[in-house]
Formats: structure tokens, sequence, C-alpha cells
């Protein structure tokens, strides 16, 4: 969650490209993709797609957690 509140990206591909610009990137955007789609069906976060492009941005919801152990 701290990776995604602190570089707010305008869509993922910017991110995993800048962080990969080589053979990889493109893989690198689906894992990045696909991750963040996991952690939106859990409630964890938002996803603000754009209605004209294919862009979409992450919002944390969830900035905390308390994990109980019994």
């Amino acid at each position: 969650m701290r990776t995604v509140i602190g570089i707010r990206p305008a869509n993922l591909g910017h991110r995993a490209v800048d962080d990969a610009n080589g053979p990889h990137a493109h893989r690198l955007v689906q894992l990045l993709a696909r991750t963040l789609r996991h952690l939106e069906r859990h409630g964890l976060v938002k996803m603000h797609r754009s209605p004209d492009t294919r862009a979409m941005r992450p919002e944390a919801l969830a900035t905390e957690f308390l994990i109980v152990l019994d």
C-alpha cells in the first residue's frame, strides 16, 4: 500500500515501464494490473478508470492493517 500511496502514477504502465525499460516491461505492466485487480476485489484499492482511454489509476483505501493471530 505504501507503494501505491507514494507513487500516484497517472496510469499503471508509467511506473512499470519507468522501472524496467527493456524486453520485460510489458510483462511487468500485466503483473501490476493483476495484483491491483486482486487488491481491488479485497477492498484495499479502488481503481479509477479513464472514460476515454484504457488508463487506470490506483487509489489506496486501506493504509493501516491490524493482524490478529489466535
